[in-house]
């Protein structure tokens, strides 16, 4: 099928490329895996495995989207898109594609309960392992600052 190529990325990488980074817990259930049928394959093709994982809100600190976001949210895996994408080429067209895939090297751990992540428009991971640790908050809203990238104000109430 396809290669991938990892290609390392800075913080102010991540954040300058990110649509939303936000403080959240993880629900229960956590991951939800789907198996999508690829139309128009043949019986054989196999169907495309989504991962998704379960979040609750506790803190905006950047959207870029268009409004504030629901309380729980699902996230998809970083690359989801691009991957269906890909699947759907080799299956159906016989493509195969080597693809360049960002990365974030965090020390912090993907099964902590809180967590800081970085999400893309489409509420995916915007690159591999983009998340990290509610201790790093400060390092992440300098970061934020730094990159020119809009935080979240604080709604002011009406008089």
């Amino acid at each position: 099928m396809s290669q991938d190529i990892p290609v390392d990325i800075s913080l102010d990488e991540l954040v300058r490329g990110t649509c939303y980074i936000l403080l959240v817990e993880r629900r229960s259930p956590f991951e939800k895996i789907e198996m999508v049928p690829i139309e128009g394959g043949k019986p054989d093709c196999p169907p495309f495995r989504k991962v998704s994982f379960r979040y609750l809100v506790l803190e905006e600190l950047k959207n870029q989207g268009d409004g504030p976001l629901r309380p729980e949210i699902e996230v998809g895996a970083a690359h989801m898109s691009m991957d269906l994408e890909m699947h759907r080429d080799y299956y159906l067209n016989g493509v195969s594609k080597s693809d360049y895939r960002p990365e974030y090297h965090t020390k912090a751990d993907f099964a902590s309960a809180k967590l800081i992540i970085f999400l893309n428009s489409n509420l995916e991971f915007a690159v591999g392992n983009a998340y990290e640790a509610p201790e790093c908050r400060a390092k992440v809203l300098e970061a934020i600052d730094k990159c020119g990238a809009r935080a979240v104000q604080p709604e002011i109430p009406d008089d």
